[in-house]
């Protein structure tokens, strides 16, 4: 059975491995977050507004952007872009056959915590966000191209509310824990995964592009 997810999101990417003090900051004692760790195979097509992966190397599913909101702040942390997202899954898209086709294997351990609509903070399941909950993450990141560490920030719920609920569910962690670490303050690429996957491949092809003249 097919399912449609629609969420309001703010995402960020840094190069390198994920510091440990947002690890620390994030995981303090007494939160209820959830670790997973999985591998993705994105398909390359250099589009940044649709991003079609294997989730895990099996299940396919194919996530839309339909909007980039205004830029928002969030209290003592980064900037970033309002991204609003629709996720199909499994998606019915079929690709072209893998030997004319760009890829992208993208290894991932991810910490998640999970807000209810009301604030508080409940357990993450395998089962993504509804009814206007609030998934915040962090993700270690690792790439042929290296590796690199993520934030992101989903609610999902009514469309004219997600803003809200995102600065809501921000300032709801920040009562739980210490202001952030300069690292996650300091945060500047925002986007999704297939901008930051088309910058990353973009970069290493032109790093490994003959020199010419």
């Amino acid at each position: 059975m097919t399912t449609w997810l629609e969420t309001t999101e703010m995402r960020w990417f840094a190069d390198g491995p994920l510091p440990a003090e947002v690890h620390t900051w994030f995981t303090l004692e007494g939160t209820v977050g959830r670790v997973e760790r999985r591998g993705d195979d994105y398909l390359l097509d250099g589009r940044t507004d649709v991003g079609i992966k294997r989730r895990s190397g099996d299940l396919l599913e194919r996530k839309v952007r339909t909007q980039v909101g205004a830029g928002a702040s969030l209290p003592e942390g980064p900037a970033g872009q309002l991204e609003d997202w629709c996720k199909q899954s499994p998606a019915d898209h079929r690709p072209p056959p893998d030997g004319g086709v760009r890829r992208a294997w993208v290894a991932k351990t991810i910490t998640r915590r999970r807000f209810a609509p009301t604030g508080e903070e409940v357990v993450p399941s395998d089962e993504p966000p509804t009814d206007g909950a609030c998934d915040i993450e962090i993700i270690e990141v690792g790439t042929a191209g290296g590796v690199a560490w993520s934030l992101a920030i989903a609610a999902s719920g009514d469309a004219q509310g997600r803003e809200s609920v995102i600065q809501a569910v921000w300032t709801q962690l920040l009562g739980k824990a210490p202001s952030p670490p300069m690292a996650v303050r300091s945060l500047g690429w925002s986007g999704g995964y297939p901008a930051w996957l088309a910058e990353v491949h973009r970069c290493d092809d032109a790093a490994r592009a003959p020199l010419t003249g």
